[in-house]
């Protein structure tokens, strides 16, 4: 009953974080506070919540080094049309050294037991598709897309 009342509207999200744990954390309580005031499902929220915190975690590992001074941005972007469907676009970028997400290659690899590649596989099962800027000339900026029909 809810969505009789939502309008076609579209809400957006901007964060600048440094790679700290406080700033992941207090980033996070945004995100998911920007989520429930534009009414997404709370389940939606949570795979979102999880493939964020797993993506950004290895930035900070990966990319960065567990360094404090890395450079983290986030824009969130959440459609919700007439058909009764949210449509929500999570990208984030970073300035780390350059790595690209071959879909293909981690499921090969987490197939094969490896232990490379499981915390992209994860976040796989929480979003219909991630999407790695190849384009992009420094850093990286991959995109989360999850669409859920009301």
């Amino acid at each position: 009953m809810l969505s009789k009342f939502l309008k076609e509207t579209k809400m957006r999200f901007e964060r600048k974080i440094f790679s700290t744990f406080s700033d992941l954390r207090d980033l996070e309580n945004d995100f998911v506070s920007f989520l429930e005031v534009n009414r997404v499902p709370s389940d939606v929220i949570y795979d979102l919540k999880i493939a964020l915190h797993e993506y950004i975690l290895n930035v900070m590992e990966h990319g960065y080094h567990w360094a404090p001074d890395g450079i983290i941005e986030v824009a969130v972007d959440v459609d919700f049309d007439r058909s009764k469907k949210f449509n929500i676009e999570v990208e984030i970028r970073d300035y780390a050294p350059k790595f690209v997400i071959d879909k293909e290659k981690i499921m090969k690899e987490v197939n094969n037991r490896s232990f490379r590649g499981r915390g992209l596989v994860m976040i796989l099962t929480f979003v219909d598709d991630i999407i790695y800027d190849h384009e992009l000339k420094d850093g990286n900026r991959v995109k989360f897309v999850k669409s859920v029909k009301l």
